[in-house]
C-alpha cells in the first residue's frame, strides 16, 4: 500500500500510527510529485479536493495510467457549488460534464452527487457539493 501527503505532519502521523505495517510506504510529496505505482485499487477519498485546479487533469492522467484494465478507482471530487470553490484556494472542482469526460474509459458502479449543508472536520459549517465515484477501468 502506498500513501502520500504534501503535509509533513500528516506523513509523520501516519508513520507513527502504522509503524508496525511493513507493507505501507509513505511519501512526503504532492499530487504532481508522486510517482503513482501500478495498482489494482486507487482510493482518493476526500483528497483530490486539495489538488490545485490547474494540475487536476495531470493528476487524473497519472491515476488512470496507474490502473490496469479492470482496476478500481474510488474517490471524491468537489462540485462547482461547494463552499470551498469560492472561499478556499487552491482547490480542485469539476462539473458533471467534466466528470463524464473523465470517466469515459470507466464502467461506473456508483456515482453519487451529494449536496448538503454540513461541517468540516474542524466543525466549521460548510455547504458540501461532492461526487463520490466507484468505477472500473475498461
Amino acid at each position: 500500500m502506498h500513501g502520500f501527503d504534501a503535509e509533513e505532519s500528516a506523513v509523520s502521523l501516519c508513520e507513527e500510527r502504522f509503524a508496525k505495517n511493513s507493507r505501507l510506504t509513505l511519501n512526503h510529496q504532492s499530487f504532481t510529485q508522486f510517482q503513482y505505482p501500478q495498482a489494482d485499487l486507487i482510493n482518493a477519498s476526500r483528497s483530490l479536493f486539495f489538488c490545485n485546479q490547474t494540475v487536476l487533469p495531470l493528476v487524473w492522467e497519472k491515476i488512470v495510467s496507474a490502473l490496469p484494465k479492470g482496476g478500481i478507482f474510488c474517490g471524491d471530487f468537489l462540485g462547482e457549488n461547494d463552499d470551498w470553490v469560492v472561499t478556499q484556494k487552491p482547490v480542485a472542482y469539476i462539473t458533471k460534464n467534466t466528470l463524464a469526460d473523465m470517466l469515459s474509459n470507466f464502467e461506473v458502479v456508483e456515482c453519487l452527487e451529494n449536496k448538503k449543508q454540513g461541517h468540516t472536520i474542524n466543525g466549521q459549517p460548510k455547504y458540501w457539493h461532492t461526487y463520490t465515484i466507484i468505477a472500473f477501468k475498461q
